[in-house]
């Protein structure tokens, strides 16, 4: 019996020895592990980039410092008060154009945003207006006024000549390849250093 046992296994490991190709090509195929090949690459993947995912909304974060600083209440140069946010996007990419900007620190209060999409070498194929929520250009700590200032709401698109292009939040644009989406906050309340982030829903392509 021992000798008999011995044989057999010796039987199936000149079987396993001799169909071992065909046996590492249905282990591949099974786990899709493609045998040495990448699985995620550009052509083959949406959604990624070789082995890096690519997210399903981007955040896009921009500044509009407060005015004046310190004791003194020292100006700040107008130039130096800005610091827009931007992403641009590795691949081809559908996005929809977003309802709000919002405001993670200090207060949008009735001034404006501008979402630029589709921006390249200085120039762009359209951008969106915001509008803070409040009422007032300073509005009052801890009142309802104050609490809609916490976001720039969507108004409307329009194209370099300045033509409303009677887009909608939800609407999809096309965002090409190295180009990007930029946000700029042209006022806030100019007691604080006002903070947003902007979120971009995408679908890669």
């Amino acid at each position: 019996m021992f000798n008999q046992w011995n044989d057999m296994r010796f039987l199936l490991f000149k079987l396993a020895y001799k169909h071992r190709c065909t046996l590492l090509s249905l282990v591949c195929t099974v786990f899709l592990i493609g045998c040495g090949k990448k699985v995620n690459n550009i052509d083959s993947d949406p959604t990624s980039i070789g082995e890096f995912l690519l997210p399903g909304s981007v955040f896009i974060e921009a500044e509009k410092l407060k005015d004046i600083y310190g004791p003194q209440e020292t100006p700040i140069p107008e130039e130096f008060r800005y610091i827009d946010g931007e992403y641009t996007f590795p691949r081809l990419a559908q996005v929809t154009i977003p309802s709000e900007v919002h405001v993670i620190n200090g207060n949008a209060s009735n001034n404006f945003a501008y979402v630029f999409f589709n921006e390249y070498e200085n120039a762009f194929d359209f951008y969106c207006l915001y509008k803070g929520g409040s009422s007032s250009s300073q509005p009052s700590a801890n009142s309802n006024d104050e609490q809609l200032g916490l976001k720039y709401n969507f108004v409307d698109c329009y194209d370099e000549l300045g033509n409303d292009l009677g887009l909608d939040p939800g609407m999809k644009t096309w965002i090409d390849k190295d180009n990007s989406i930029e946000v700029h906050i042209e006022g806030a309340d100019p007691r604080y250093d006002t903070k947003t982030l902007t979120t971009i829903d995408v679908t890669w392509t």
